[in-house]
């Protein structure tokens, strides 16, 4: 399945993928105030959504193969402006960029555990000026150690704030980047940069370690570069 978020008509949109690649709407679920951010379960047919106007994370479960919606439930109310978000594959735990309208230019990175409780709120990291999260937060993902990973649209960089247990900010790419918009990670880490409209593949140095990356080859990569591919799961992805 491909989910899109439409801020157009504030719904979630739900294709499923017929015969030559082609992918074909399933249905149209609306009713959100602004529906932005999406993440994926393990579980089949798992979904987390956020809806930026309302300040909830939502989590809807889908039926497999063919697409419909067999529940929606509310994970966490009452948060301020939540976009980008992401599940860790290790523990469950879910992780939420905050964008706060009554201080602009200020984000905050909440996580949650499985069952929708707060464990942790960061407002900075003490990696620039004055240490907070960087106003330019683009997209959020988390790779397969559990490490969270945060792209930085506007300085063109990659930050891992650690993992749940043991926070270690620090800079993983700052080279090479110009506008990132989205960064899936788990053994590598894929980034895709509008700012040359290509998308580029990371890969560590040292297996144990995450601090450094290697660039493979940055590739312009068309719409077209996916046709007669089948996803097993679902795919997600933001229209704004």
């Amino acid at each position: 399945l491909l989910l899109v978020t439409d801020a157009g008509d504030s719904s979630l949109k739900v294709f499923r993928w017929r015969g030559g690649g082609r992918p074909e709407l399933a249905f149209t679920r609306g009713g959100f105030g602004l529906p932005w951010g999406l993440a994926s379960g393990s579980a089949g047919g798992t979904v987390l959504l956020t809806d930026c106007a309302r300040g909830s994370l939502l989590r809807l479960t889908l039926q497999l193969p063919a697409g419909g919606l067999l529940k929606q439930e509310s994970v966490c109310e009452r948060l301020c402006g939540p976009r980008e978000v992401a599940l860790c594959p290790l523990d469950g735990c879910v992780h939420v960029v905050e964008h706060l309208a009554a201080s602009p230019g200020r984000r905050r990175l909440s996580t949650f555990n499985s069952r929708g409780q707060l464990l942790r709120r960061m407002d900075g990291l003490g990696l620039g000026p004055g240490g907070g999260l960087p106003a330019g937060i683009s997209a959020i993902a988390v790779d397969g150690r559990g490490n969270v990973l945060l792209a930085d649209g506007d300085s063109g960089a990659v930050l891992c704030v650690g993992t749940v247990d043991k926070a270690e900010p620090r800079t993983i790419v700052d080279q090479g980047l110009i506008r990132p918009l989205a960064c899936p990670a788990d053994d590598t880490l894929i980034v895709l940069d509008a700012g040359d409209h290509t998308w580029k593949v990371y890969r560590s140095r040292k297996p144990e370690s995450a601090a450094r990356q290697e660039v493979r080859k940055p590739t312009a990569a068309p719409l077209t570069s996916t046709r007669g591919r089948q996803p097993q799961g679902p795919e997600t992805g933001h229209n704004s």
